[in-house]
């Protein structure tokens, strides 16, 4: 890697962390480097001080840490005389994310200066997902983004003024700043947490396709193979052209095409990248039903494309 001031290392779907980490890595003079682009590696150092993780919440009352970024931490070495700093970009409610993130660097050597959270996206109200979920109410997502774009676009302006905030701390090399869900917000939703996770694996056993005798066996129904099962879910409909771009984005290469037609892998990082960014609008399935299908305006699919490289 070359050497610089700082190297922000980043993993993103739909682009809200790329665009992070660009507005990041320009402001801190630093090397800009894809994580699963160097996910081949045994183990992953870099001669920089300074070392920037950016990466999306995923699964929030899991611990919000997405399964590719626990595997490259492990990968980290020589941590202990290295400044890190980490942002997570999220939808709402990112809950203990960067407390559980500065426990699984420690593991690896290294001690978290600052975390911080930015919230780049608005997701379907809850009560259009209770109305679908229950109800069976398809969501009319263009009218949906339609109605949130203001708030939308006061998610881009207030992102510039947290940008300053996340460079004057990395530049000043301040510590002890760990943005979490406040205290209130804890004590209030921790009598619905176990109905939370209940709900989660139950719905998460169907998109995996965990049948009655599997679901007898506790091993096979971990957490992490719920989630890279879930792609069992995925469909592509006759707009599929097979260009192949959906297997070129994958991240963590789990997309095989077969007939001119995405097949994937199951061991899904639930990136979403290949929904958000299929350029005829061919994959769907379950396991995005209650996703916006949204990328980040200012990230292409050139952009995206090189994430893998």
């Amino acid at each position: 890697m070359e050497s610089a001031n700082a190297d922000v290392f980043y993993f993103s779907g739909s682009g809200n962390s790329l665009v992070v980490a660009r507005d990041i890595a320009k402001e801190l003079d630093g090397n800009l480097i894809p994580i699963p682009s160097i996910m081949d590696k045994t183990t992953i150092e870099t001669d920089a001080e300074v070392i920037g993780i950016v990466f999306p919440v995923y699964y929030a009352d899991f611990g919000g840490i997405p399964l590719i970024i626990s595997r490259f931490v492990n990968k980290l070495k020589n941590l202990s005389s290295k400044y890190i700093f980490a942002v997570c970009t999220h939808a709402g409610g990112p809950r203990r994310t960067i407390e559980n993130f500065d426990e699984l660097l420690k593991l690896s050597g290294g001690c978290l200066a600052g975390g911080f959270t930015v919230k780049m996206s608005v997701p379907f109200s809850t009560g259009i997902k209770i109305k679908r979920a229950l109800f069976h109410r398809e969501i009319n997502a263009k009218e949906a983004i339609a109605k949130d774009f203001e708030e939308q676009q006061e998610l881009y302006e207030a992102w510039e003024e947290k940008l300053e905030v996340i460079s004057n701390y990395v530049s000043n090399r301040a510590e002890g700043r760990l943005e979490t869900t406040g205290a209130l917000v804890k004590i209030i939703s921790a009598p619905f947490l176990p109905l939370s996770k209940l709900m989660f694996t139950s719905r998460y056993r169907k998109l995996a396709e965990v049948s009655s005798e599997e679901s007898e066996d506790a091993s096979n129904l971990t957490f992490d193979y719920l989630v890279q099962h879930a792609d069992k879910s995925f469909q592509a409909n006759d707009r599929c052209t097979g260009c192949g771009i959906c297997k070129r984005l994958c991240p963590v290469d789990n997309i095989e095409i077969v007939n001119n037609r995405p097949e994937w892998q199951h061991h899904c990082e639930t990136c979403y990248a290949c929904y958000y960014w299929c350029p005829q609008d061919a994959i769907h399935g379950e396991i995005v039903a209650y996703n916006k299908k949204y990328h980040h305006p200012d990230v292409s699919l050139s952009d995206m494309l090189k994430q893998n490289e």
